[in-house]
């Protein structure tokens, strides 16, 4: 039979051994959803940057289907922020240029190179699609696109 003192240095090493364990296991919890949550930071990154992508996209491809047909008149309607951020876009000498964040910028060839914004000429100097009005209208006139908000 082991003494009382035996039992208690006993149960003290049971109860050490098992914070060793518990400790080691927090340790390795933690880092696992530490890790996670880095890849869903970036992953959340992604998916800003292409939802951005998509919306230069978007731009570009109506321009250029208005550039297609003459007489073609449209009101395009859009996202005015891009998750709740500014973003801005310019038309010069015939791309398009969409700036976001600190992503950089995005760009987009259009099919000509005969673009107005309101009235500018967008051949000489560039000039910017205001985002935050969420719609503009897109009209070729004679080979001449035209947008107006």
């Amino acid at each position: 039979m082991k003494s009382r003192k035996s039992q208690k240095i006993e149960k003290g090493q049971i109860a050490f051994e098992f914070l060793v364990i518990y400790v080691v296991f927090m340790v390795a919890f933690i880092a696992a959803v530490y890790v996670s949550a880095q890849r869903a930071i970036y992953q959340q990154m992604y998916a800003e940057q292409v939802y951005a992508r998509e919306i230069g996209v978007r731009f570009a491809q109506e321009i250029n289907t208005a550039a297609r047909f003459p007489g073609y008149e449209k009101s395009y309607t859009f996202s005015d922020t891009i998750k709740g951020t500014a973003y801005e876009l310019n038309i010069s000498n015939g791309v398009l240029m969409l700036f976001y964040k600190d992503r950089g910028v995005f760009y987009y060839p259009l099919m000509t190179k005969t673009i107005s914004i309101n009235g500018y000429d967008t051949g000489t100097a560039s000039h910017a699609i205001n985002a935050s009005k969420g719609y503009m209208r897109v009209t070729n006139k004679d080979g001449a696109i035209e947008i107006n908000q």
